[in-house]
């Protein structure tokens, strides 16, 4: 399996699911424009690359996802054109066990988008082993919490809990503390141990 890499995009939907899947955990490696398919169309023969494909393994089950990302308006207006292409896209994944997967802005764009682009400037910071270590026991023993409440058992100081702040957000982008990425993210937030 090839590994896990950062693709290039060719439109900001596509780019920002390239994004989705490298903050995915599960993933462990993304091709872009994996392959090229000759499919026959009103007698002549054409040619298909769809954009993205990727490797999935989680609790010991593996799977590949081929994914073509098209902004709505452009498939209402081209459904005719790309209809035969994606059919044999289908095709093509169920011959290799992989799954074909359409997807718009209405899948990519929401509060998970928003949610791991917020995250992603915590991700890289260095650890802050005290502020690591403190979040990280006070929450093994409170269970399931949100940010603002974790902050305040932990330190009743306003200014420690501010210092800490950098640490927490970073916990949850390196995923040791989980929160829904689905619902919008705030102080608010469930939060638990991750994985």
């Amino acid at each position: 399996m090839p590994s896990k890499q950062s693709a290039g995009h060719e439109s900001l939907l596509e780019r920002d699911l390239l994004l989705m899947l490298a903050f995915d955990r599960r993933v462990k490696s993304v091709l872009e424009q994996p392959f090229r398919l000759v499919y026959e169309f009103n007698g002549a023969q054409r040619r298909y690359t769809p954009d993205v494909q990727a490797f999935f393994a989680d609790k010991g089950q593996e799977w590949c996802l081929v994914y073509e990302v098209k902004y709505r308006d452009d498939l209402r207006a081209n459904w005719s054109q790309y209809k035969p292409r994606f059919k044999a896209a289908v095709a093509h994944c169920r011959a290799n066990g992989w799954r074909f997967k359409l997807v718009t802005e209405h899948e990519i764009r929401g509060p998970q988008i928003a949610n791991i682009q917020f995250l992603r400037r915590y991700q890289d910071l260095p650890e802050q082993e005290l502020h690591r270590v403190a979040l990280l026991q006070r929450l093994a023993i409170a269970g399931p919490t949100t940010p603002k409440a974790l902050l305040a058992v932990t330190w009743s100081d306003p200014e420690r809990r501010m210092a800490a702040l950098c640490e927490l957000w970073r916990l949850v982008a390196v995923g040791e503390i989980a929160v829904d990425l689905g619902m919008p993210l705030t102080m608010s937030s469930p939060i638990w141990k991750g994985d």
